[in-house]
């Protein structure tokens, strides 16, 4: 389950670098250089509160040419742009349903994806704050008990990982807004 979460990440870290290639008509990774700071605090501390004012700075510093919509921008991505969080919780529900031998349909599919669309709005960005999404999830979906805590065992080994995604699709929502408002 680990494994197939972090691959997931993996893949929507690199589809946010293609992303932001593909947008600005540049290589991304002079922009990657001046995360380093940010993407730190996010794993380690995997919090992406405590990498707000890092992405803040070095968005001031080195990229902004309107600092009033990085003051505005910057924020209300980091309650909105939390892919890193609705890929791991979808992959932990379509996993464990699949482990359950539970159907999965398309329409079961694309259920679990708007409701993880709907719920992950709610995670707080504090360190473990998916886990009470998980628990919303698997409860109204009466998954076992036994899977819910496979799932948030899955979710303490891989928090840092899915924060330091979350944290980058903010910086890459945020830069393309800059690049192509400003």
């Amino acid at each position: 389950l680990i494994s197939y979460i972090f691959f997931i990440l993996c893949l929507t870290f690199i589809a946010l670098t293609l992303y932001l290639g593909i947008t600005i008509g540049r290589n991304p990774l002079f922009i990657l250089r001046h995360c380093k700071k940010s993407f730190f605090l996010a794993f380690s501390t995997s919090s992406s509160f405590i990498a707000l004012d890092s992405v803040i700075t070095m968005f001031k510093k080195n990229f902004v040419n309107n600092p009033r919509l990085i003051n505005f921008a910057v924020p209300l991505g980091q309650t909105m742009n939390l892919a890193g969080s609705l890929a791991a919780i979808f992959v932990t529900s379509v996993i464990c349903m699949h482990l359950l031998h539970l159907p999965l349909t398309c329409t079961t599919i694309l259920l679990i994806g708007f409701i993880c669309l709907l719920l992950v709005y709610g995670a707080p960005p504090v360190a473990g704050g998916d886990i009470s999404v998980l628990t919303l999830l698997f409860t109204s979906w009466k998954f076992p008990k036994e899977t819910l805590a496979l799932a948030i065992t899955a979710a303490v080994c891989l928090d840092c990982v899915y924060t330091l995604v979350n944290v980058y699709s903010n910086i890459v929502v945020n830069f393309v807004t800059n690049y192509k408002l400003g």
